[in-house]
């Protein structure tokens, strides 16, 4: 009998993870994808992760794997280059960075996602340029992200993100109703999630709102905390009756997609656009600008608007407010593509794709010599 391969090591370093929504939510939900296809993977603890973290992982199947030594804060490990993940776990063939800004320490071949986000780019780049892969989000995220990073383009995969069927449904729930009365909203709403950065649109939101009839305008509620350079938008939002929500807990996201008319997504530029599909799994019209990225996640089921245009974005709120049947059936359908068995099954083949390539340091050098 052959030996057994060594697992596969998952590392997210010290991210929270009980946030049900964002990175933690993602590689808990892809985690547990991959342990359901059987891939012999094993989320690397840092040592610091609480009770209720721990019981995070493993109520989703995700075999957990201790450090000799809990893992020393992050500007000590990159100043010193140590502890190194092949002397803090045993036996693994490869790890699978979830994001460069945490990337810990190694010698051993690895893969990774989230690379270029944030953080030290030259150090991203390093980093990037010594992987077997790096995953990203879609095509477009790819491009980027190659340019970016000088990457070839075969060194780029995208895995894309799924949508918690289980949350995110077109069935009504009891306690719908109830979480919109906690925001004091009215009957038919329009529903924007995100963050008040300029690339999310919001100004052209507000435009778009100006330009249209006061009896005809829809309420708009607005997720997220205006910073307080936005006080003047925020501000202009709420002359236009717009409702500013405040921060949103994850388990409020799902009732307040299922009861809104539509989701609005004004942004100049996106990842992904993951609410997108959250909303079409909810059964809820979404308008959104007309970027490549999110035409590709929605299937092209959207009411599209280009990018900043303030008239053409309330011409597309006012055509979904009597909520179009065969746009609310096709985006169903479209959200059916994005699931975590199918993003699970994507990265488990990047896995053997970079069992299988040569290191990246030795091909770079064989490549100019």
């Amino acid at each position: 009998m052959s030996p057994r391969p060594a697992p596969i090591g998952l590392w997210s370093g010290r991210i929270p993870l009980l946030h049900r929504y964002g990175e933690a939510s993602y590689y808990l939900q892809c985690s547990s994808a991959l342990a359901a296809l059987s891939t012999d993977t094993r989320w690397l603890l840092s040592g610091h992760e609480s009770k209720a973290e721990l019981h995070a992982l493993r109520s989703r199947g995700i075999t957990v794997d201790q450090p000799a030594v809990a893992w020393p804060p992050r500007r000590v490990t990159r100043a010193v280059r140590a502890p190194r993940c092949e002397w803090q776990y045993r036996n693994l063939r490869l790890v699978h960075y979830w994001s460069s800004t945490s990337a810990a320490p190694t010698g051993l071949p690895y893969v990774g996602g989230r690379f270029g986000e944030r953080g030290d780019l030259e150090a991203t780049r390093r980093l990037a340029h010594r992987a077997r892969a790096v995953m990203t989000l879609t095509w477009e995220s790819a491009d980027l992200l190659g340019e970016l990073l000088d990457l070839n383009k075969s060194d780029l995969v995208p895995v894309g993100a799924g949508v918690d069927e289980q949350r995110f449904s077109a069935a009504s729930d009891a306690g719908d109703q109830p979480v919109v009365d906690t925001y004091q909203l009215p009957s038919t709403y329009v529903l924007y999630l995100g963050g008040w950065a300029e690339r999310k649109g919001l100004d052209a939101l507000a435009r778009a709102l100006g330009h249209i009839d006061p009896d005809h305008r829809p309420v708009v509620a607005l997720s997220g905390e205006p910073r307080t350079k936005d006080s003047a938008l925020a501000r202009d939002l709420r002359s236009l009756g717009a409702v500013t929500l405040g921060y949103v807990p994850d388990e409020h996201i799902p009732a307040l997609l299922r009861k809104a008319t539509a989701l609005v997504v004004p942004a100049l530029a996106e990842g992904f656009g993951l609410p997108v599909v959250e909303a079409q799994a909810c059964g809820t019209p979404v308008v959104a600008s007309d970027l490549p990225v999110l035409r590709s996640v929605s299937g092209e089921h959207c009411v599209f608007f280009p990018p900043g245009s303030a008239p053409a974005m309330a011409r597309a709120l006012l055509d979904t407010q009597t909520r179009p049947p065969q746009l609310i059936e096709n985006g169903l359908r479209n959200a059916r593509r994005h699931s975590w068995k199918t993003v699970a099954q994507r990265v488990s083949s990047v896995y053997a794709m970079a069992l299988e390539r040569p290191d990246a340091a030795s091909a770079s050098a064989a490549r100019a010599g």
